[in-house]
């Protein structure tokens, strides 16, 4: 068995700094309803475009609303979104992925077949292709987001499940009587977990910039919600009224969420060489 050491120690200390980023926007978006100033739906037009001030730490939209409430709620959208898809993408992945390099065969073969297909499309014209059928919302993308996503786990797993199986525990534990199903739950599947992890904190940025385009072009997360893809969309004519602060805040928070969960992904991957 791999001994699987602390997350932050094996990233190294450019990847705790990462890891305790997404962290603090993680209990930031927890404690939403506590840490928030004011109401992040609250329209006001007497307070449109205020600047920084006591009430106001960040400003307000041009509706009036309290640009770091709406950042701090955005928060739960922006990360549980991503996180769904990765955990949806990252079971269905791991289950076809060790199904296939188990079975072998005409299984393992229409599994390959069927995943170089769905390399074909991109996530994001997939997500709104599946949107314009099922109709506009979180729930919707983040499925279609998911099944994109499934393949990129899966081919990288299913070579790393086809070495494994070659290994010579799992021949003395097939001689045994042990069953498929148990090998590969109890020593296969936990031996490639931190290759999983790695490409699932990998995957999560990639989801992140995916589900905020989709919220973008007004098929995801729907106004006014407070949602950082949103915010971006929705701040974008202000910017021409000379006032791009809800465009410069969420946007910088997405690119921040991003590059640390990146820098952590490839500080794993370097973890599991």
């Amino acid at each position: 068995m791999t001994a699987i050491a602390l997350p932050g120690k094996a990233a190294g200390r450019s990847g705790a700094v990462a890891l305790g980023i997404v962290l603090l926007l993680a209990v930031v978006g927890l404690l939403a309803p506590w840490l928030a100033p004011h109401d992040p739906d609250a329209i006001n037009l007497m307070d449109a475009f205020q600047g920084s001030s006591a009430e106001h730490l960040l400003g307000t939209d041009a509706s009036g609303r309290d640009l770091a409430s709406r950042l701090i709620w955005g928060a739960r959208s922006s990360l549980a979104g991503p996180l769904l898809v990765v955990v949806l993408a990252t079971v269905l992945g791991v289950v076809i992925a060790v199904a296939s390099a188990w079975r072998g065969g005409w299984l393992d073969a229409v599994v390959s077949r069927c995943l170089d297909v769905l390399f074909a499309f991109p996530g994001v014209l997939l997500a709104i292709l599946v949107v314009a059928l099922f109709g506009a919302g979180l729930t919707v993308a983040v499925a279609a987001l998911a099944i994109s996503y499934v393949p990129y786990i899966a081919r990288i797993v299913r070579g790393a499940a086809l070495s494994e199986r070659s290994r010579p525990y799992i021949m003395a534990l097939t001689i045994q009587g042990v069953s498929g199903f148990a090998i590969c739950r109890r020593h296969l599947i936990p031996n490639l977990m931190p290759l999983i992890l790695a490409q699932s904190t990998l995957t999560f940025g990639y989801a992140m910039v995916d589900l905020a385009a989709i919220s973008f072009l007004g098929l995801g997360v729907q106004p006014p919600t407070a949602d950082w893809g949103v915010m971006v969309a929705s701040g974008q004519p202000s910017i021409i009224q000379g006032f791009p602060q809800e465009c410069l805040y969420a946007g910088a928070l997405i690119v921040v969420v991003v590059a640390a969960f990146n820098l952590l992904g490839d500080r794993l991957d370097e973890w599991t060489r």
